[in-house]
């Protein structure tokens, strides 16, 4: 369902309000509750619920947030839960309860960018473990699929428009012990999107603890 890869071409929306139409399938009697996924630390909140009756429905959310950022619509047992980008002023979401896993995004570019990705890494990951080889040629696999998911999160990072989805995968990004590659990296990041809030912040976290190592 989750097809084109590649980075978003539409401009960030930068209005105040985001109407989000979800249309849902055999969710009978769930609660869908939609919430913000806000920077590391933060508390989650409560921004709106649905109780499901019957067997399609559709409901609307409404967001209100001067930037692109996260958010999050899932059922109470999070059976359906979709990751999304408030990136347009209306966008539809339709999903069903019994294939969980699968939604359709109408008019979000971020959101699909997003999701093809987490799609691509997830196929590449389910390959690397179903390989018939011995275990010294298994171990050589997974190595080169874990630095191959690695080289396609920088790259995504480096190039997607969205810095709502800069910022989601960004935390999949494993720089080890190589704190000069991190520090270059986030400085980068920042520079792409100087008016982002939640990047400007997780850059000066960023720098205030590299800052410990490089006055040691």
């Amino acid at each position: 369902m989750l097809l084109l890869l590649g980075g978003c071409t539409e401009p960030s929306w930068n209005k105040s309000e985001c109407r989000v139409e979800l249309t849902i399938e055999n969710a009978y009697n769930q609660k869908i509750l939609l919430e913000n996924i806000p920077p590391a630390g933060e508390p989650v909140k409560l921004l709106g619920s649905a109780l499901i009756k019957d067997r399609v429905e559709k409901h609307d959310f409404l967001i209100s947030d001067q930037e692109e950022n996260l958010y999050r619509l899932h059922s109470a047992d999070y059976r359906v839960d979709i990751v999304f980008i408030n990136d347009a002023p209306s966008l539809k979401i339709k999903a069903d309860y019994f294939n969980g896993s699968q939604f359709d995004f109408i008019n979000s570019p971020s959101s699909l960018s997003l999701h093809n990705l987490l799609q691509l890494i997830k196929d590449k990951m389910q390959w690397s473990r179903k390989q018939d080889s011995s275990t010294q040629e298994k171990r050589f696999s997974a190595t080169s699929i874990t630095e191959e998911v690695q080289a396609d999160y920088r790259n995504y990072v480096d190039t997607v428009t969205s810095p709502a989805a800069a910022l989601y995968i960004y935390s999949g990004v494993d720089f080890g012990e190589d704190r000069k590659a991190l520090k270059e990296y986030i400085l980068k990041l920042g520079g792409r999107f100087p008016n982002h809030q939640a990047i400007q912040k997780l850059v000066s976290n960023t720098r205030n603890y590299l800052s410990i190592f490089e006055e040691e």
